[in-house]
Parts: structure tokens; sequence; C-alpha cells
């Protein structure tokens, strides 16, 4: 290891472990290792120590799923377009079943428009 990655790997023990950095350049690697690991393993918030080490010492690192701006953009449009289709079918059902409720005449048709008058409407939300 060089001694820049021991300085990094220094600081980021020092920010997750809360100590002063002083203090644990006195240790050399080996003993530097096992106070984190003796931390991370005694403590009772250790998933927490355990992420923030992570954060550090891997924040300069790209994200593997990270999209450009443009795609994000493109799938944007694109689940826009199909939230909007759905809505435009929806209200097209809904139009033709309360058409055919203003002409209903006897109880069949009355429960039929009542089944189907939920699942549209609630359907723009559920998308």
């Amino acid at each position: 290891m060089n001694s820049e990655t021991l300085a990094f790997l220094y600081n980021c023990s020092a920010w997750v472990l809360e100590r002063n950095v002083t203090l644990l350049l006195r240790l050399n690697y080996t003993e530097l290792l096992s106070v984190v690991h003796e931390a991370l393993n005694s403590s009772d918030r250790s998933d927490f120590l355990r992420d923030r080490i992570v954060d550090c010492v891997f924040a300069n690192q790209e994200r593997p799923f990270n999209l450009p701006w443009w795609q994000k953009l493109l799938w944007s449009l694109i689940y826009t377009i199909i939230v909007l289709v759905a809505i435009g079918g929806n209200s097209i059902v809904m139009w033709i079943v309360l058409d055919a409720f203003r002409k209903a005449e006897d109880r069949k048709e009355l429960f039929l428009y009542r089944a189907n008058e939920n699942p549209p409407t609630n359907a723009e939300f559920r998308s």
C-alpha cells in the first residue's frame, strides 16, 4: 500500500470511529485494522459503522448503474407516455360505461355500471 492510500484509510477510520486521527497515526497498519475490526464487531451500531466506512473508502468510485442524464430523460418520457395512455384509455372506458348507464333500464345494467365504476378511477393512481 502506498502512503496516500494509508492516509486515506487512517482518515476514514478516524471519521468512522470518531477519534482523533493523530491517535490512530501512532498505530501501524495491522493494529489499525484490528482496532477497526474490534469496533465494528463490538459496537451496538455495527451496521451503521460498516455502511459509514464503506461510504468513506469507496466514495470516489463511480456507481455502476448510474445512467447518463439523456437516458434518464428518455425513460422518464417513456414512462410519462405510458401513464398518459393508461389514463386516456381508462377515461374512454369510463365514458362508454357512463353513456351506457344513462341508457340503463333495468337493475342488471345498473349492477354492471357499479361493478365497473371503481377500477378505472383507481387505475390512474396505481401506475
